[in-house]
């Protein structure tokens, strides 16, 4: 997959998408369906959210549209880095983590709508709500 210009979105952005969140729906579509991308951490999380099989089938069709960020060793070794960083003094978590590095290795911007889970990680660009 070609990665160059593509946004992340982050985890949050993919559950208020999948409300059809509008403010939040046309955000993503001012910033183009071509042009977005979701790390395959991102896909486990939305998983493990499901309440039920049903939910569990639509969350993969909802999912399926979306390009997969691939997840290297050397994402995984940044984000390492990241939580022996960011964890004691930010309480950066695994996930937020391994979706920071993702976007610091592919140098793209990560769409979150929870800025301070993320703000503090120099080298991570976060896409600028207008």
């Amino acid at each position: 997959m070609e990665t160059e210009n593509l946004i992340i979105l982050d985890t949050d952005v993919l559950i208020e998408l999948q409300k059809r969140n509008e403010p939040v729906v046309s955000l993503v579509r001012a910033i183009g369906e071509k042009k977005i991308a979701v790390t395959k951490v991102s896909v486990f999380e939305m998983y493990v959210g499901a309440f039920n099989k049903n939910e569990l089938i639509k969350i993969k069709h909802f999912l399926d549209k979306f390009p997969k960020i691939e997840l290297y060793d050397k994402i995984i070794d940044l984000a390492i880095e990241l939580v022996y960083e960011y964890k004691l003094s930010h309480s950066l978590f695994i996930n937020d983590a391994i979706i920071a590095a993702s976007a610091i290795y592919y140098d793209l911007e990560l769409f979150t709508l929870n800025i301070k889970d993320y703000k503090f990680i120099p080298k991570l660009k976060l896409y600028k709500l207008n």
